[in-house]
């Protein structure tokens, strides 16, 4: 994301951001300012190997439920596992960690 971030500016808008994203909180609100949300690739809370679509459609949804509902309803948007999709036909769906990522633990 690091240079579809650069191209905006964000730094003159007073929003913080690394090479892994808008710097945000587990709300996927930023930082530094209060009133920007962040979601997907974009958001430096979500780690690069959970960056998918499945994953960014989820981010989208719980950035603007936390940015509209009032604190009591709000809820972190990053989570220990996502399930991954895998779109074919027939559909079939992964859910857990892989064999590669059990071993490493």
């Amino acid at each position: 994301p690091e240079s579809s971030l650069k191209s905006l500016h964000l730094d003159r808008a007073g929003i913080s951001w690394t090479t892994d994203g808008v710097t945000v909180n587990s709300y996927l609100r930023s930082k530094t300012a209060r009133h920007v949300y962040a979601s997907g690739d974009c958001a430096s809370a979500i780690a690069s190997s959970d960056r998918r679509s499945i994953h960014a459609g989820w981010t989208g949804f719980s950035a603007v439920r936390n940015a509209l509902l009032p604190w009591f309803l709000r809820s972190p948007a990053v989570h220990q596992f996502v399930p991954k999709v895998t779109y074919t036909d027939p559909e079939m769906a992964m859910a857990g960690m892989s064999v590669a990522e059990c071993v490493r633990r």
